[in-house]
């Protein structure tokens, strides 16, 4: 027998709210986050995610902590609801709100793996992107990136990957692509550190292989300055052409970008790039991002200092192991 309409509007109403479980997010909930990417990573977000009320945050529902959907998720985005759901220890609750937290945040919990929280909340904001502004396509960049998925990249995936959902595998795409950005972006800054034997997490210097191959045939000055590897084959090559999650998950399905009977073509990766540099300052090769760490990351003084001191004491050292010459003397 079908309810009454009353009893299905009540059961609608019940369920919307243990879906959403708000956590009454400020109005600048992904201002913090976004800040200190362009303090960390080098991504200036250009595009007003948040702002006029695009897409909202809310804690994980009833629903998903009783395990009922998605319960082995740590974040995901709503799009019936327009929000993104995050864990409640990727946020944080201050005057204006609650808010996602900033990398700095973030690092004092999570000193070893906050770039995994970074990236999942930057691939859940990659989806809310897709679904509010490329699929609407919002402006000509969303409208072209919007004709190559639909033309495209979505029909490779029908002929590619034919057990799994097209629509939902291209949105997923979009996410693991933002993904894949931090990934890069936080392995290459990390490959500086190692590098240049900068150990940011005790906030010491030790001598790496390449400060020894460098440090008695430069001067103090140059040394002290972070250094590219001269083993690094990356320095120069695009981001557009680095960038690459090799796979994405549908439904709990690894659907493969290369193991498949067609290739992934470069040009959708190169389209993938060109759409996200349009709404975000960014690097565009790693020899870039070294300028970056060197000029303007939050350790860059530390790092020169650090250097300098390694410097002084390798020579120092040095000096102490060389013999004393005899002095002689004229009658």
């Amino acid at each position: 027998m079908p309810l009454p309409s009353y009893h299905l509007s009540m059961r609608v109403f019940f369920l919307l709210m243990i879906s959403l479980s708000s956590c009454f997010a400020g109005p600048d909930w992904l201002r913090e986050f976004e800040d200190s990417l362009k303090r960390n990573l080098n991504i200036e977000v250009l595009r007003p995610y948040e702002h006029g009320s695009r897409f909202f945050l809310a804690h994980p529902s009833l629903l998903r902590r009783w395990g009922i959907i998605n319960s082995s998720a740590t974040a995901t985005y709503n799009g019936w609801l327009n929000t993104i759901e995050i864990n409640p220890d990727t946020t944080i609750k201050d005057s204006g709100g609650t808010r996602v937290k900033s990398i700095e945040e973030l690092q004092e919990t999570e000193q070893y793996t906050w770039s995994i929280a970074v990236a999942t909340v930057f691939h859940e904001v990659g989806h809310a992107e897709y679904d509010l502004f490329v699929e609407e396509e919002s402006t000509p960049e969303d409208a072209r990136l919007w004709k190559i998925i639909k033309e495209e990249i979505k029909p490779w995936f029908r002929r590619n990957h034919p057990g799994i959902n097209s629509s939902i595998a291209v949105s997923e795409l979009f996410g693991y692509y933002r993904t894949a950005i931090i990934e890069t972006f936080h392995g290459d800054i990390d490959s500086f550190w190692m590098s240049n034997g900068v150990n940011h997490f005790k906030r010491r210097c030790f001598l790496s292989r390449n400060a020894r191959e460098t440090i008695h045939s430069t001067k103090r000055e140059e040394f002290s300055t972070l250094q590219a590897s001269s083993h690094d084959s990356k320095l120069d090559i695009p981001y557009s052409q680095r960038i690459d999650p090799g796979y994405v998950y549908v439904k709990g399905k690894d659907a493969s970008l290369h193991n498949a009977a067609e290739e992934f073509k470069q040009e959708w990766f190169d389209a993938l790039w060109l759409h996200f540099a349009s709404f975000h300052r960014v690097p565009q090769t790693k020899r870039d991002m070294l300028e970056f760490v060197r000029e303007t990351h939050p350790l860059a003084s530390f790092a020169q200092e650090c250097r300098a001191d390694l410097y002084d004491e390798a020579t120092q050292d040095a000096d102490s192991e060389q013999p004393e010459m005899e002095t002689v003397r004229e009658d």
